[in-house]
């Protein structure tokens, strides 16, 4: 199926604070290459129109990291102040401005995403002439990810995060990979209607999904066959688990699952 035109965003302006380091996230180097380029190479495999990386924290080194490998054209927007997710993609709208298209929110953290899940969530986002399609992964263990929640025609509604939780919603194991295709305008048109009124004061992307649920709007869905594609790295540990993956992804399923296991344990 030939894809309609589509933009991508990239948010990678978060400081990595849990990973006790000084510099942006996104540069740390997995497999030889910074995460964030990782990132950036599956998304351009799909020739998007426009691709636009948002940036915060360091962000001449993260510009500079980027264009040391990347030699298509990114276009850089600079999130000041770091306010949220769904602040953060409100700063790709200028360049976006009149974008007819479809709108893929990638995370520079999560460099094990690879180029033919992108390619499948996009085909069935716009196959079904979808207004938001979210991507999401089966866990044995979802620990600390947001659990999908979803209406009686299978539709999701919600997304609910761990702290939100209630016992019978945390026995979900569908999650919230954090990757989205939207359509440009009811996306944009949502986000104007997010709060920041929660413990973190922040602007969610996932609130979103309920703004338009709530609005009418039938909210799809794509199943990621292998969840160590959305795994983010917030961690050493994880941060060497993926390392490890990276260089073992040609290896038979068993060798790989080892790791998986590590990452995400039962």
């Amino acid at each position: 199926m030939k894809t309609k035109p589509f933009a991508v965003v990239v948010l990678a302006a978060g400081k990595g604070k849990r990973m006790g380091i000084s510099g942006q996230k996104a540069c740390i180097p997995i497999h030889g290459k910074p995460m964030v380029a990782h990132v950036l190479s599956s998304a351009l495999t799909l020739a998007p129109a426009k691709t636009i990386v948002v940036v915060g924290h360091d962000a001449q080194s993260v510009r500079s990291t980027i264009q040391e490998h990347i030699t298509q054209e990114i276009i850089f927007v600079h999130q000041k102040e770091q306010l949220g997710t769904g602040h953060a993609l409100l700063h790709a709208l200028p360049p976006l401005a009149g974008f007819k298209g479809d709108i893929l929110v990638l995370y520079g953290d999560t460099p094990l995403i690879g180029s033919a899940t992108l390619k499948n969530l996009l085909n069935k986002h716009q196959h079904k002439k979808a207004t938001a399609t979210v991507l999401t992964a089966l866990m044995h263990n979802p620990t600390g990810y947001g659990r999908i929640k979803r209406n009686v025609g299978g539709y999701v509604v919600d997304i609910i995060e761990e702290k939100d939780a209630s016992e019978e919603e945390k026995k979900v194991r569908e999650i919230n990979s954090g990757i989205y295709c939207f359509n440009a305008d009811k996306l944009w048109g949502s986000l104007s209607h997010i709060t920041n009124n929660n413990a973190q004061n922040e602007y969610y992307l996932t609130d979103v999904i309920p703004i338009l649920s709530e609005s009418g709007e039938k909210i799809h869905s794509v199943e990621c066959r292998d969840a160590r594609e959305i795994v983010g790295i917030n961690t050493r540990e994880q941060l060497i688990d993926v390392e490890k993956i990276k260089e073992n992804r040609k290896n038979n399923e068993g060798t790989q699952k080892q790791f998986f296991d590590i990452l995400i344990p039962s």
